[in-house]
């Protein structure tokens, strides 16, 4: 702790960490550098719950927290024809405007608003890097925050719920098709809507 207060905390105005859940009593040792340094203090990562249990309980009154969401619509715009936007803010379509919107919006519902994917180049660009996402974080770190063995019935899970997109969930129906009981069932689904991963769900289905 104190060589790497020395290295990257000292001489410094702003200490920035991603990926903080992976570190070992993170929390702890974020408090402690805040509490006896002058230095702002910037972390990040990809799964909101972790950082929760992990961090943030550590550094109450300490800290500002705030989620950074995927593109909307009107933001995927921007990238993809900034002259568009002020058209589209008006809602006043002509058939030309029409045309060209309902484009971008059958892009942005099949591939999603994740920055990496829009910037992307072409199908097979933007399937590869879907198909990252896929297997790092759905795959990996789901599969670990829900502390699962392998990662079958959470792609039957992943799957059965991209089929029930906009109807009310069947938990019967979803415990006999994954093998997980109502109560894991109950805390899987917790999850997975706290790390957002409902809101990839249907975009991942409909590449794999």
């Amino acid at each position: 702790m104190d060589s790497f207060i020395e290295l990257q905390v000292k001489g410094f105005d702003i200490l920035f960490i991603d990926e903080v859940q992976y570190s070992k009593d993170g929390g702890k040792k974020l408090k402690y550098v805040f509490d006896n340094h002058k230095i702002k203090i910037i972390i990040s990562g990809s799964s909101m719950a972790e950082i929760s249990i992990h961090s943030l309980k550590y550094l109450v009154g300490r800290i500002f927290t705030f989620t950074l969401y995927p593109f909307s619509f009107k933001e995927f715009l921007r990238f993809k024809d900034f002259k568009l936007v002020g058209l589209y803010e008006s809602g006043k379509y002509g058939e030309e405007v029409i045309h060209r919107l309902n484009k971008y919006l059958n892009e942005f519902i099949l591939y999603g608003g994740y920055p990496g994917v829009v910037l992307a180049k072409g199908v097979e660009e933007k399937k590869k890097v879907l198909e990252g996402i896929f297997n790092t974080y759905l795959l990996k770190e789901i599969r670990e925050i829900l502390d699962l063995s392998n990662d079958d019935r959470l792609l039957k899970l992943l799957s059965a719920l991209s089929l029930q997109m906009g109807d009310v969930i069947n938990y019967n129906e979803l415990s006999s098709l994954t093998e997980f009981s109502y109560h894991d069932l109950r805390k899987y689904l917790n999850i997975l809507d706290k790390t957002y991963v409902s809101s990839l769900i249907s975009t991942l289905t409909l590449e794999f």
